[in-house]
C-alpha cells in the first residue's frame, strides 16, 4: 500500500533527530565523545578547534538562551516531485523528539487517514480504526514515514543550531582552483581545500555554493532517510554547512555518512533552505525547505535536478505544544 504517491498522504520527511527532551541532561550521550575525547552536549564546542570554525560557528548560532524547541504542531504546504510524478498536499504535522522517539503524526487535508509513529510502533489510523504497518504492504509506507522524520528533525535543528551536539567543526575555504569557464569544465563543482569537491546538479547551484561560507562537523543530530555502512562509530553524520555571508543562515547543507571525510554519496542528502520566518516571539525557523536524494544515474553522482521534496510552512502552528507527550503518539488515546 503506497500511501505516499497513489494516496498522495506521505509526504517525505526529512529530519534529523536531536534525542534530547527539554533538558540539556537529556541530550548528552555518555557514549559519544568529540575528538577532544570530552563527552557531547548541546552547543559545546570541541577543545582544540581552530579560531577560524569558532568564530563562523558563533556567526551561525545564537547566544538567545531561549527554551529548546523539542516538539511542534505545524501544518506545511508539501511539493513532491519524482520522475514522472508530482504531487501537492497539505500535511498537519505533529512531531516531538523523544529518547525513545522521534514521534510523529501526520494527517492530510482531503483525506480521512493518518500515519502515526509512536511508543508503540507505526500505525495507519483510517476511518477511526488503527491498523499496524507491518509487512511488505507497507514498505513504501514505512520508507515515508522515516523521510517525514527526518524531514522534522531538520526543521528544528535549522531552527536552534546552538544546540547541535559537535563531535568535531572545521571551516571550509573555497579552493582557489575553481572549474574554468568552458564548455568542457565541470561548472556543476564546487572545490574546497582539503575535502572532496562537492557535485551539485546545476551550474546555478554551484555557483550559488561559492558565495557561502562552510563549516565542516560531525554530529549523531542530523538523520538520513537510510544509511548504506555499517554504524561502527554509531548514527554520527557529517554536515556540509553552507551559510549566508550576511546572515549565518545555514542556505544549503549537505548530509552523508561520516566516513574519513569522504562522502558517501548512495546515501546522501542535500538540503537547500530558500527563506526563514519568525515563529512566535523568539524562534526564527525554516519557511521553505526543500530535500534532494542523489541521482545514482548520473556520471560523476549528483543530486537530482528537480526532483524532490519542498514544505512550505504556513504560519498557523504552535511549537512546544504542553499536549505532546508520548501517549498522543498511541492510536486511540
Amino acid at each position: 500500500m503506497n500511501l505516499a504517491y497513489a494516496h498522495g498522504s506521505l509526504i517525505l520527511l526529512v529530519l534529523l533527530a536531536v534525542p534530547g527532551h527539554a533538558q540539556d541532561k537529556e541530550s548528552q550521550d555518555p557514549a559519544l565523545v568529540a575528538i577532544d575525547g570530552q563527552p557531547i552536549a548541546p552547543g559545546r564546542i570541541p577543545t582544540g578547534t581552530r579560531p577560524e570554525a569558532v568564530t563562523l560557528w558563533n556567526k551561525f548560532t545564537s547566544d538567545d538562551r531561549t527554551p529548546p524547541i523539542h516538539s511542534f504542531d505545524l501544518t506545511f504546504e508539501a511539493e513532491i516531485r519524482q520522475p514522472g510524478k508530482f504531487n501537492e498536499i497539505q500535511a498537519t504535522i505533529r512531531f516531538l523528539q523523544h529518547p525513545r522517539g522521534p514521534f510523529l503524526d501526520a494527517s492530510f487535508a482531503r483525506e480521512d487517514r493518518r500515519s502515526v509513529r509512536g511508543p508503540r510502533g507505526d500505525f495507519l489510523v483510517e476511518g477511526g480504526e488503527a491498523q499496524p504497518m507491518v509487512g511488505l504492504d507497507f514498505e513504501e509506507d514505512l520508507r515515508s514515514l522515516d523521510r517525514w522524520c527526518a524531514l522534522s528533525s531538520h526543521f528544528i535543528t535549522l531552527s536552534q543550531p546552538e544546540r547541535i551536539r559537535l563531535i568535531s567543526l572545521e571551516r571550509r575555504e573555497l579552493s582557489a582552483e575553481q572549474p574554468k569557464q568552458g564548455p568542457a569544465a565541470n561548472q556543476h563543482e564546487v572545490r574546497f581545500e582539503g575535502t572532496d569537491p562537492l557535485v551539485l546538479p546545476s551550474a546555478q547551484l554551484a555557483q550559488q555554493a561559492r558565495g557561502l561560507e562552510w563549516l565542516d562537523l560531525q554530529s549523531p543530530d542530523f538523520r538520513l532517510y537510510e544509511t548504506r555502512l555499517a554504524r561502527a562509530k554509531g548514527n554520527v553524520q557529517r554536515a556540509l554547512l553552507g551559510l549566508d555571508p550576511k546572515t549565518g543562515e545555514v542556505r544549503m547543507a549537505m548530509l552523508s555518512e561520516a566516513v574519513r571525510g569522504a562522502i558517501v554519496l548512495e546515501s546522501a542528502l542535500l538540503i537547500l533552505v530558500e527563506r526563514y520566518q519568525n515563529l512566535g516571539e523568539t524562534a526564527r525557523v525554516p519557511a521553505q525547505l526543500e530535500v534532494r536524494e542523489v541521482n545514482p544515474n548520473t556520471s560523476p553522482w549528483t543530486f537530482e535536478a528537480r526532483s524532490g521534496t519542498t514544505i512550505y510552512l504556513k504560519r498557523d502552528g504552535r511549537l512546544n505544544p504542553p499536549d505532546l507527550s508520548p501517549a498522543a503518539f498511541i492510536p486511540g488515546k
